[in-house]
C-alpha cells in the first residue's frame, strides 16, 4: 500500500471542464483506511459517496479547490429497501448512503477538508425527492472531522446529518442552498 495522499491526477483527473464523476469514485475506491484523496487547485466537475471509514478528502484550500456537480448531471442509485432505484442531482459528498436511510452502512471516523462544494443548482434539475441535490450529507456516520469547507448552490440544504450520525467537528461555511442549511 502506498504511504501518503492519493493525488486525483494519478487519475487522469484535472480541472479542465471535464466531467469526471466516474474517475473520481473510482479514485476514492482505492481508499482504505487512513489514505486521503487529495485535489489540487481549480475546479473540478463530479462527486463523491464515501463508504470507506478513516478517510479523508482534501483540497488545498476552500478559496483554492471546488469541487462541482457538473451541468445537468442525475445520479441513479438504489433506493432504501435495496428493490429499485431513485434518480436526482447527486449530492457533492456523501458520507455514507442517504438513498439507503435505514439500511446505510456504518461509517466511521472520516475527514474533509480545504475544498467547496458546489450544488451547480442554475445547471441542474430540481430534485422532486429531498435524497438528492444537498452539499454535504452524512448518514450513519460519527467521528467526523469537516473542517475549511464551503457549500454553495444547492438545490437541498448545504449540510445535512442523518440517521445517528454524531460526535464530529464542523467548520463549514453555507451559501445560497435551498432548503435546511
Amino acid at each position: 500500500q502506498y504511504d501518503g495522499a492519493v493525488n486525483v491526477k494519478w487519475f487522469g483527473i484535472f480541472p479542465d471542464g471535464t466531467d469526471y464523476s466516474t474517475e473520481i469514485q473510482s479514485a476514492y475506491d482505492t481508499l482504505v483506511s487512513g489514505d486521503v484523496l487529495q485535489f489540487g487547485k481549480g475546479e473540478y466537475l463530479g462527486y463523491i459517496q464515501c463508504l470507506t471509514n478513516n478517510t479523508t478528502i482534501k483540497g488545498m484550500g476552500s478559496e483554492h479547490t471546488t469541487l462541482k456537480i457538473p451541468n445537468g448531471k442525475i445520479k441513479t442509485t438504489i433506493d432504501e429497501a435495496g428493490t429499485g432505484s431513485i434518480s436526482g442531482v447527486p449530492t457533492v459528498i456523501d458520507l455514507g448512503e442517504l438513498n439507503r436511510g435505514n439500511n446505510a452502512v456504518v461509517v466511521n471516523g472520516m475527514k474533509v477538508s480545504g475544498i467547496t462544494l458546489d450544488g451547480n443548482k442554475a445547471n441542474t434539475t430540481v430534485p422532486t425527492l429531498d435524497l438528492f441535490g444537498w452539499g454535504l450529507t452524512q448518514t450513519k456516520h460519527s467521528n467526523f472531522h469537516i473542517s475549511d469547507v464551503k457549500i454553495k448552490d444547492c438545490h437541498n440544504g448545504g449540510i445535512g446529518t442523518f440517521i445517528n450520525s454524531n460526535y464530529g467537528y464542523i467548520e463549514v461555511n453555507v451559501e445560497n442552498c435551498d432548503g435546511i442549511q
